[in-house]
This record gives C-alpha cells, sequence and structure tokens, in this order.
C-alpha cells in the first residue's frame, strides 16, 4: 500500500514488470518508473512543436559492450522511451540491427514508425564518443538536441539557439527535478495511474521484443 519509486529498468524480466503493475493496480497505489528524459525541459518543448515527420535518438558510450539483456534494459531504454513519446500508436515495423562481439552487444539499431512518425534509434558502446543527440524533422522545421541542455532549431532557413542560463542545475536541464515534483505529486496523490503504466509497460515491452530480435540475430 506504499507508492513506490522506482528508477528503469523495473525488471529485466518483463512477467515481473507486468505482474508488479498488476499488484500496484489492485492496491491502487503508485509505481513510478523514472524516465527523466521525459520531464527534460529541451524534449519537452518539441512536444508542443508539431508533430514530426521523423525523429532520430542517438545515445552512444565508449568501450562498454555488454549482455543484450542488461545492455538493452540498462541503458537501450532510454532510447526506446524517449522514442515511444512521439505518438500515442504502437510502434509497427519494428526492424532490429545489432552487432556482436563474442556474447557481447556492441551496437544497436532500431526503427518503427507510429501515429504516420518514423522512429529511429541507435546505441553504440564501442564509440570514440560518450554523447546523445536528437534529430527531430517536421515540415519546414529541423531541431537538433545535444546532450539534452543545448540545440538549435532552423524553422524554414532561420535558426535559433535552445539552451539555458549559467545558473541552471544540470538536474533541472536533465529532467531530474520535474521528474521528481511528478514524483511528489503521485505520493500525495497516492491512487495507480493508468496512464503511466501503459506508457511504461508499452516501454519495457518494446524493449523485449527489441531483445528477441537480437538473441535470433545471434543465433
Amino acid at each position: 500500500g506504499i507508492p513506490v519509486f522506482i528508477d528503469k529498468p523495473v525488471s529485466y524480466s518483463l512477467a515481473e514488470t507486468t505482474e508488479l503493475f498488476a499488484v500496484a493496480k489492485a492496491q491502487d497505489v503508485a509505481l513510478f518508473v523514472g524516465f527523466n528524459r521525459r520531464y527534460a525541459p529541451l524534449i519537452k518543448q518539441l512536444r508542443h512543436r508539431p508533430q514530426p515527420q521523423h525523429v532520430n535518438w542517438q545515445k552512444h558510450r565508449v568501450n562498454l559492450p555488454g549482455e543484450p539483456r542488461t545492455f538493452i534494459y540498462d541503458d537501450f531504454i532510454h532510447v526506446v522511451d524517449s522514442l515511444l513519446l512521439w505518438a500515442d500508436a504502437s510502434p509497427e515495423g519494428l526492424h532490429v540491427h545489432a552487432q556482436m562481439e563474442g556474447d557481447q552487444l556492441t551496437s544497436l539499431q532500431v526503427q518503427w514508425t507510429a501515429g504516420g512518425t518514423l522512429c529511429t534509434g541507435s546505441m553504440n558502446r564501442v564509440s570514440g564518443k560518450t554523447e546523445e543527440n536528437i534529430e527531430y524533422y517536421a515540415p519546414g522545421l529541423k531541431v537538433e538536441i545535444e546532450d539534452l541542455h543545448k540545440g538549435v532549431a532552423y524553422n524554414n532557413g532561420e535558426h535559433q539557439a535552445l539552451g539555458f542560463g549559467n545558473w541552471e542545475p544540470t538536474l533541472y536541464k536533465r529532467g531530474f527535478i520535474d521528474m521528481l515534483d511528478e514524483w511528489l505529486a503521485a505520493v500525495r496523490h497516492k491512487r495507480y495511474s493508468p496512464l503511466r503504466a501503459q506508457q511504461d509497460l508499452r516501454t519495457h515491452q518494446v524493449c523485449e521484443n527489441i531483445l528477441e530480435q537480437v538473441m535470433k540475430l545471434r543465433n
């Protein structure tokens, strides 16, 4: 009966994740999953722009290959969850490309369509640079965001810098402050949120679908 905040993932097992949400629903109590990028201000601003034709999300690391399940559920889940923000519709036509070194996953690329938007995401964990870059395309508009804290919007040939003042804390720029404010509101409300649960479960389900395709490719 106690509201619970849990950092992503809820579990490495989709069955366990589903079961935990079922318990939260039965108890009518909040189960809140920590996806900070949903609350990053520059990302939230994109939600007020026109429906995109294409969103491309890249998140890369240096010398950090991993076992496929932990690679996807610990890290790539951020890319998946962020791409799912752009349409309420379920992903269609999921395509996965993976590269392995032995039993370690080194690079992963995915694409799908949802609600008329093409979503592409990639993670290279043997890259030469740790970085996170987002490209957002809509008619007459391109937005580039770098590491969640700076970017440029190009609108019909004109450009505008995106960013923050010198005194804005990193926790705000990366979405943690707004995320924790919403968590505290959930604690006060205490009730189970079907909409949030649906979003969180969908992210874990898509991660499991990606993992299944990666394992087929490996075999």
